[in-house]
């Protein structure tokens, strides 16, 4: 696994897993989950995705590499798959300590905003359940070669946040 690939998934604390029918969370309601508790442990068959990457975005991503390294001490590392956009990798602290790294992206969009990554298990089936849930697609699934599956998607009240799934064939 690269780089890209270790900041992204490796910063996790834990990937939470759907068990039973995958499927079923298309279209699910809340009445149809159960809660997971306080400490992260399943108490029914779905567990509630965690946040395991933030993106910034900038107009001179190497001036605000420097800015977070100075001022958080963020380590930071520039990285740039086969044939993709550039990123600064940022590891934000000790991985025995809670929180998650992130990247920083050059601004492609006026409007971008900071965006949190959650872990699924399905991005096709998570997918399917924000849309119904009155969630719209920003970006639809995409493979981050040899790391997984992403897709991006606005909310009920116009926030945008992204989903990504491990899968080391993904191409």
């Amino acid at each position: 696994m690269g780089a890209f690939g270790q900041s992204w998934v490796g910063g996790r604390v834990a990937l939470d897993l759907l068990n039973g029918n995958p499927e079923a969370v298309a279209g699910m309601g809340k009445a149809g989950r159960r809660r997971a508790t306080s400490n992260g442990n399943e108490t029914g068959r779905f567990a509630m995705p965690r946040p395991i990457h933030f993106e910034l975005y900038a107009d001179n991503p190497e001036r605000a590499a420097e800015f977070y390294g100075d001022i958080f001490g963020w380590s930071v590392e520039r990285w740039q798959g086969e044939s993709g956009p550039v990123y600064w990798l940022l590891t934000t602290g000790e991985e025995s300590l809670p929180g998650i790294n992130g990247d920083i992206q050059r601004r492609s969009d006026p409007m971008a905003a900071t965006t949190l990554i959650l872990a699924v298990s399905s991005v096709a089936d998570y997918a399917a359940g924000i849309v119904a849930a009155g969630g719209s697609v920003l970006r639809p699934k995409f493979a981050v070669p040899g790391i997984g599956y992403a897709a991006y998607f606005r909310d009920t009240e116009g926030n945008s946040f992204g989903i990504f799934q491990e899968d080391s064939t993904a191409v």
